[in-house]
């Protein structure tokens, strides 16, 4: 079933909101204060953003750090779209109609620094190795390159079959594990569910300097998990989804 028309936000402590693949059009002024990670894509947005003049759009997502606006049609994102998003860091906007890109960059404290990624989602998946470099968000958008998510590992069983696969691995790479939402609280960024299984390894997580919030596996070799800054350029690894 899929939904149209408006996305209301209302006061709660909602930080992953996920209404992609619906039939929404337009985002009135609500209260959407907690969120941080928005999916929008594959909805009907087009021209609603043209006529933005004074950034009321998102004017009460004051956390808002990802967006993910793709597959849309949108023609346009006007310059002070994202004027009160101040924390926002990366915007996907890919496969759209865009004629002007007109956000201004400066406004955000952080500045926007990628116009690409995505939250897809799998049910059946394989592992792809790659030992490319990069940032966790870096990392997301070169997996989807191979149509596939960071790898979340569910159970011990995966967890040492990955080590024994890849007994050569001995740098930390990234997994789909954060807590971004909420400290404590580990979900898979891909899916927002919580993740039940966390092997972590002595002392870990520890949420150094109180910047760490996403996890890495194969530290030295260990098939123990860590917490690390998201900022971090790490190895990564993927899933893939298969035909079963």
């Amino acid at each position: 079933m899929s939904s149209s028309g408006q996305i209301r936000f209302i006061n709660n402590t909602v930080t992953i909101c996920d209404v992609s693949n619906n039939m929404f059009s337009h985002i009135p002024v609500n209260n959407g204060r907690h969120v941080k990670y928005l999916n929008i894509s594959n909805n009907r947005f087009d021209n609603y953003f043209i006529s933005e003049k004074r950034g009321e759009i998102f004017e009460t997502l004051i956390s808002l750090e990802v967006i993910d606006m793709s597959f849309n049609n949108i023609f346009s994102l006007p310059k002070l779209l994202f004027k009160n998003s101040r924390k926002l860091m990366y915007v996907n906007v890919s496969n759209n109609r865009l004629s002007d890109w007109l956000v201004d960059v400066s406004v955000p404290a952080n500045s926007l620094k990628m116009k690409a990624f995505t939250l897809p989602r799998f049910k059946h998946d394989v592992p792809v190795r790659d030992v490319l470099h990069g940032l966790l968000w870096k990392s997301m958008m070169n997996c989807r390159k191979y149509d596939s998510t960071l790898v979340h590992i569910e159970d011990e069983l995966e967890n040492q079959w990955l080590k024994k696969q890849y007994p050569d691995i001995k740098t930390a790479t990234w997994i789909d594990v954060v807590d971004l939402g909420s400290e404590g609280k580990w979900v898979s960024f891909s899916s927002g569910k919580t993740a039940n299984y966390l092997p972590w390894d002595g002392g870990e997580p520890n949420n150094y300097d109180s910047s760490e919030h996403c996890a890495f596996i194969f530290n030295g070799g260990t098939e123990k998990w860590f917490d690390g800054n998201c900022t971090s350029s790490l190895n990564f690894m993927c899933k893939k989804k298969i035909s079963v």
